[in-house]
């Protein structure tokens, strides 16, 4: 991997950062059933990084949690999740049936995944940091309804902006092909 793409990557990341803190943190729907849906565009970066140390990639996992934790005022639910994500990152990886040539230069992107693998690796890696940070965050079962249309609603609008931001950023140039 290039350095100008670390370099992308690390841009991205801090966007992707004031976002979340600025826009989305602040979004409010004004129709009932989205009132509860908090897209989670931060962990995209988590999702897309190239292959590297595991305690580094924990702690870069960590540090973005806990700095999310810091402006939703959470207590450690977003640290928990992205490294949870983060910790399941690589199996999951795997699952999707990479050559072993492919898992050391997999980049989890759509132009190397293929559409459907991305948004299958997309949606569980999303899937399972809502189902985890919201089911945490309500600790009870009598809200169940809401906390799975809550679940549910914010995977999809996750997984809408990974794959627009994985166009945007990264696919291939068409001379590249």
């Amino acid at each position: 991997m290039a350095a100008q793409d670390y370099i992308k990557i690390a841009l991205l990341y801090f966007l992707l950062l004031f976002v979340q803190v600025n826009v989305l943190n602040h979004l409010d729907f004004d129709v009932p059933f989205m009132a509860l849906v908090h897209p989670m565009v931060v962990f995209y970066v988590i999702i897309i990084m190239p292959r590297m140390n595991e305690a580094a990639y924990l702690a870069l996992a960590f540090c973005t949690g806990f700095f999310m934790d810091s402006f939703y005022h959470t207590q450690g639910l977003h640290s928990f999740g992205f490294v949870l994500i983060a910790f399941i990152r690589q199996p999951l990886l795997n699952y999707l049936k990479l050559n072993e040539e492919q898992r050391e230069t997999a980049l989890p992107h759509i132009s190397f995944l293929g559409l459907r693998r991305f948004v299958i690796y997309s949606l569980l890696m999303s899937l399972t940091y809502h189902i985890f940070t919201v089911m945490l965050a309500v600790f009870s079962f009598q809200a169940f309804q809401s906390s799975l249309s809550r679940i549910f609603m914010s995977t999809l609008l996750s997984v809408f902006f990974f794959v627009v931001l994985d166009i945007i950023f990264f696919r291939k140039s068409q001379n590249a092909q």
